[in-house]
């Protein structure tokens, strides 16, 4: 039998089936039919309201790359907050269309501040093509073809260019964007923010990968939030992670009882430390937290 709470979200959830646009600060962005980002804002009141937060807190002179732009959501929530300038990377045909109509929407010394490219990014060690679920997100199928589908982060964005923050979410590759993207890490040390999401072992073992390599180039303190934008642990060390993706892999291999999807993380040296634990006592003030 239902629960009331089951019965109330897919009412919710049939309200914004036929969704198209959605409302961003004064904005009305275009949205594809079945997109879960109304549905997911208007049940979980701290989903993706984190970022927006963190950058009012980072330098100024910097530039924000958003990897998995999506239709511009994140771009629409943060521009505002902020007066960096914007690298948007997204890899879907389908969505890349719907984030240029939406930078459209702004004036032009705001669009100014965005640069936008197509591509799926990786070190190449990855291959496939992209499956679209519903108008909501998009998977990558990988396969083992001899044919080069990703382009490593290094090569799209210059090692010249300062760059303060990454953000990436690519549904369960942010650890092979990541790799791609090491000489820039290595020599800017930006903040990263990306989506931990591992539902099989080779993913794991990307992930393992990932947590060496840049833990070797100073970033041993981590913050972590669930899928639903809530704050798990503050200033803990990175080799807590193989740990916690054992946990979600249990779930997502149907081993263990659900309990969340996957974590955000927030990486950062030792420098950047203070911009971290500002933004997350701004987003603990503002969303009335602990």
């Amino acid at each position: 039998m239902l629960k009331y709470s089951d019965i109330i979200f897919k009412i919710e959830k049939l309200k914004t089936y036929w969704q198209t646009s959605f409302q961003i600060g004064e904005y009305n962005i275009q949205i594809p039919k079945r997109h879960s980002l109304p549905l997911y804002y208007k049940r979980y009141r701290l989903y993706d309201r984190f970022l927006p937060v963190l950058v009012k807190n980072i330098p100024e002179n910097g530039k924000i790359v958003d990897v998995g732009a999506n239709i511009g959501d994140t771009l629409f929530a943060t521009l505002f907050n902020c007066k960096n300038d914007f690298i948007c990377i997204e890899g879907s045909e389908f969505f890349f269309e719907y984030l240029t109509n939406n930078i459209a929407l702004l004036p032009e010394s705001e669009q100014k501040r965005i640069i936008k490219y197509k591509t799926l990014v990786g070190t190449g060690n990855i291959t496939g093509e992209l499956s679209h679920i519903s108008g909501r997100t998009a998977n990558i199928n990988a396969n083992n073809s001899s044919i080069k589908t990703h382009t490593p982060f290094d090569e799209i964005v210059s090692i010249n260019e300062n760059i303060i923050l990454i953000k990436s979410d690519t549904d369960g590759y942010d650890w092979d964007v990541l790799l791609s993207a090491l000489k820039i890490i290595e020599t800017r040390k930006p903040v990263l923010f990306w989506e931990n999401e591992v539902y099989n072992s080779s993913q794991d073992d990307g992930y393992l990968a990932l947590y060496k390599a840049i833990k070797s180039i100073g970033y041993s303190k981590i913050f972590l939030f669930d899928n639903y934008g809530n704050i798990i642990l503050e200033e803990v060390d990175i080799d807590i992670l193989p740990g916690l993706n054992n946990y979600l892999l249990s779930m997502n291999k149907g081993q263990s009882s659900r309990t969340i999807y996957y974590v955000d993380v927030l990486a950062v040296t030792e420098d950047k430390l203070p911009i971290a634990k500002a933004a997350i006592e701004d987003f603990r003030k503002e969303y009335k937290l602990g």
